[in-house]
C-alpha cells in the first residue's frame, strides 16, 4: 500500500479502559496508520439479566475467587484512563473513508453507526471476553485463544480473522483475563501491519495449510470450530448449569492442590540429550522428528542444575555444545560449553560467559573467519554481540546491535544478501511469555538493523518463540520454534520459511516434536542439529529430598 492505512476507532468514553488507550497511542505514533477516533454514547445492553445463583453457583464462585484465584499481576487493563490522541470526533460519518474500523465498544452490531455500511469493522467482542476466558480456565484448555472478528456488513455473519494463543499455565482467573485484554493492543496492531502490507491474514497466520503437520491441522480445525460456535452463540461461551460449574471448579481446585504438593516434593530439571543419526537418505527434518524424545541419550546433568538452550558449533574438527547453566534456586543463568565426543557424550564442561544479569540461549556462528555469539541479554535491555578472542572459552562484548529493547532468544541468518535477525518480544508483561516473533534485517552484521514492516510477523505462544538456530534442508530454510501449550516448553515446531523478504514473511509449521505419554519427560523447547548429531533439551521432575 503506497499510502497510510486509514484506521478508525470507535470508543464510548474519553476515558476508556487502559488497554484501549494503549492501543490508540500505538496507532497514533505509528507512521503506518492515519488514525481517526470517534466517541459514541454507550449502548444499552440488550443481554438478558443473568439468572440468580443458587447455593451451588455461589459456592463455585466463592471457591474460584477466594481459593483458586491468586493473581501474580494486579495491574488491571480495564481501569479508565483519559485518551490523549488529539481531536476526537462524535459522528461516525468521519469513518466513511477508513480502510478498517476498530470496534472498541461493548456494542455488537454496526446498526448504531450510520455511514460506514461498506467499511469492514474489526472487533474482539470484549463484552463477553471475561466469560470466554473463564470457560477456558474451567475446561483446562491447553491454550487460551483470543480471537478477532470482522463484520463485513451486508447482513453476513462475522468471520474470524485472527487467533492469538496465550499460555494456560496459571490457575488465576484474574491473570488469564488480564493477559487476554493486555494482548489486544498488540494483536490489533500486528494485524493492521499485515493488512497495510497487503498480506492475506489467514495465510500469514497459518502458512500453507495443506503442508501443515497433522497435529497442527487438528489444532487449527479446533480453533475454527470454536470460533464458529462462538459466532453462532453471539460470542458467548456455552452456558453451564450451577452444579456442572461447581464440579469443574472443584476439579480445578484439586488440580491446583496436586500442583502445589508436587512443587514441594519435586523440582523441574532441564537436561540435555543427544542423538547420533546413522548415515541415511533421511532429511534433517525427518531425522529430528522421527526420533522420539525419550530415545535421545541423556547427558549427565548435575543435581539441582538446569542445562538448557543447546547450540552446536564445529571448530577445528571438534563439535562443541554451548548451553545455559543455572542453579534451580537462582534466577541468574550463565553460559557454559562442553566438547561433544563421537559417542554422543561430553567432557571438559566449563563456564564461558558470566554477567551480573541473566544469560541464556548462546547462539554461536561465524563470519569472515571470526566466531561470534549472540546470547540472550534481555535483562540488560539490549542485544549484544560477543566475539571469541580465544575459542571456546574466551569471549568479550563486541557491539550492541540494538539498544533499549526487551528482546530474547535472538538468532541471525545470512540469506539473499541480508543478515536476518529473528528475536522475541512480549505483547505485554502479564502474558509472562514471549508470544511475538520480530524480524530485523541489515546489509552488514554490525548494522544498522531495520525492523520488518510486518512486525510482529508471528504471534502466539503456540509458535512465535525461537527454539534454536535456523537451518537449511534440501535448499529449504526452516525455523524451530517453541510450542507453549499445556506448560512452558511443552514442544518444538519445525516451520518451513516460505517467504522471507524485506516486505513479507510467511512460514508453515510442517512438524511438531512433543514428549510421548508415559515417559518421564514433560516437555522440550530447544533443538540444534549439526553433521548428523541432534541435541535438544527436555524437562523432567526430580525429588527435592
Amino acid at each position: 500500500m503506497d499510502r497510510l492505512l486509514a484506521v478508525g476507532a470507535i470508543i464510548e468514553s474519553k476515558a476508556p479502559a487502559k488497554w484501549i488507550t494503549d492501543l490508540l497511542h500505538r496507532l497514533k505514533v505509528d507512521t503506518t496508520f492515519q488514525l481517526t477516533v470517534v466517541q459514541q454514547e454507550p449502548a444499552n445492553s440488550s443481554d438478558a439479566p443473568a439468572a440468580p445463583l443458587g447455593f451451588a453457583g455461589k459456592l463455585a464462585h466463592h471457591v474460584l475467587v477466594n481459593y483458586i484465584d491468586k493473581p501474580l499481576f494486579p495491574e488491571d487493563p480495564r481501569v479508565a484512563q483519559p485518551v490523549q490522541v488529539g481531536e476526537v470526533e462524535h459522528s461516525t460519518a468521519a469513518l466513511s473513508a477508513c480502510d478498517v474500523i476498530l470496534n472498541l465498544t461493548g456494542a455488537c452490531t454496526r446498526e448504531r453507526w450510520p455511514g460506514v455500511e461498506n467499511v469492514p469493522i474489526w472487533s474482539a467482542h470484549i463484552q463477553t471476553l471475561d466469560a470466554r476466558v473463564e470457560q477456558a480456565l474451567l475446561d483446562r484448555a491447553p491454550l487460551v485463544w483470543v480471537h478477532l472478528w470482522m463484520d463485513s456488513g451486508s447482513g453476513q455473519q462475522a468471520t474470524r480473522i485472527a487467533s492469538h494463543a496465550l499460555p494456560r499455565q496459571s490457575f488465576s482467573l484474574t491473570d488469564l483475563q488480564h493477559m487476554a485484554y493486555f494482548c489486544l493492543p498488540s494483536l490489533f496492531e500486528s494485524r493492521l501491519h499485515w493488512l497495510a502490507s497487503q498480506a492475506n491474514l489467514v495465510v500469514q497466520e497459518t502458512g500453507c495449510q495443506s503442508d501443515m503437520a497433522a497435529n497442527v491441522v487438528q489444532e487449527r480445525d479446533d480453533i475454527e470450530q470454536q470460533a464458529s460456535r462462538l459466532a453462532e452463540n453471539h460470542f458467548k461461551p456455552l452456558p453451564l448449569n450451577q452444579y456442572a460449574l461447581l464440579v469443574k471448579v472443584m476439579q480445578l481446585m484439586w488440580q491446583q492442590s496436586l500442583s502445589r504438593i508436587a512443587h514441594r516434593l519435586w523440582y523441574e530439571q532441564w537436561q540435555l540429550a543427544s542423538f547420533l543419526h546413522e548415515p541415511s537418505s533421511l532429511s534433517v527434518v525427518e531425522k529430528m522428528t522421527q526420533t522420539p524424545v525419550d530415545q535421545f541419550n541423556a547427558l549427565p546433568t548435575p543435581d539441582r542444575t538446569w542445562w538448557a538452550d543447546p547450540h552446536l558449533y564445529e571448530h577445528e574438527q571438534s563439535v562443541y555444545i554451548f548451553f545455559e547453566e543455572m542453579q534451580i534456586n537462582s534466577s541468574r543463568g550463565h553460559l557454559s560449553v562442553a566438547r561433544l565426543h563421537s559417542d554422543g557424550q561430553i567432557s571438559e564442561i566449563h563456564p564461558v560467559v558470566n554477567e551480573q544479569t541473566h544469560l541464556s540461549y548462546p547462539f554461536v556462528f561465524s563470519q569472515d573467519s571470526q566466531i561470534y555469539m549472540l546470547p540472550e541479554t534481555a535483562a540488560q535491555r539490549k542485544i549484544t554481540l560477543y566475539k571469541a578472542h580465544q575459542f571456546p572459552d574466551g569471549w568479550e562484548p563486541d557491539t550492541d546491535l540494538i539498544e533499549d529493547v526487551d528482546l530474547a532468544d535472538t538468532t541471525v541468518h545470512f540469506r539473499d544478501g541480508y543478515w536476518w535477525m529473528f528475536t522475541n518480544s512480549q505483547s505485554h508483561r502479564t502474558v509472562n511469555e514471549r508470544d511475538e516473533l520480530r524480524i530485523y534485517y541489515a546489509s552488514e552484521l554490525h548494522g544498522p538493523w531495520t525492523p520488518h514492516c510486518m512486525n510482529p510477523v508471528i504471534t502466539g505462544v503456540d509458535r512465535a518463540r525461537m527454539a534454536g538456530p535456523l537451518f537449511v534442508d534440501d535448499d529449504q530454510l526452516y525455523r524451530p520454534s517453541q510450542y507453549g501449550a499445556h506448560r512452558y516448553g511443552y514442544g518444538i515446531n519445525l516451520n518451513r520459511v516460505d517467504t522471507l523478504t524485506t516486505t513479507a514473511y510467511i512460514e508453515t509449521p510442517v512438524a511438531r516434536i512433543l514428549p510421548e505419554p508415559g515417559t518421564p519427560w514433560l516437555g522440550c523447547h530447544s533443538i540444534s542439529h549439526l553433521n548428523g548429531v541432534t541435541v535438544l533439551d527436555r524437562v523432567t521432575r526430580r525429588r527435592r529430598f
